[in-house]
């Protein structure tokens, strides 16, 4: 079945373990207006930073800690963007495997 660019992107990024989920909130929110600055095909990003309720059912499906930042990024629509939604997560990957703090990534397809 053929890929298809439906706008949006899942992923979370994981900093040391250890960091204090003060910290990770600050690193996302310097992070998501790196990402909207660096890819204005991006919309809306929803993100959470540190360790889920042990009553959220979703939480306990996810990679959680107060190291962890997640994110649900929604796309502009196909004629108002220039990259695809895999351009996006590509250039998503890049972003993140440059940035220092970020010892690892996942997601980024939905």
């Amino acid at each position: 079945m053929p890929k298809q660019d439906v706008g949006f992107i899942d992923a979370s990024v994981e900093l040391p373990v250890g960091t204090r989920v003060e910290e990770t909130r600050q690193f996302a929110l310097d992070l998501e207006a790196r990402m909207r600055q660096t890819f204005p095909a991006i919309q809306t990003i929803s993100m959470s930073a540190g360790a889920g309720d042990a009553n959220n059912t979703y939480a306990s499906t996810q990679e959680n800690g107060s190291n962890v930042a997640s994110m649900f990024i929604g796309l502009r629509p196909q004629k108002e963007r220039s990259m695809t939604q895999d351009e996006v997560a590509a250039g998503l990957r890049e972003l993140f495997a440059k940035t220092p703090e970020v010892t690892s990534f996942k997601g980024l397809q939905w």
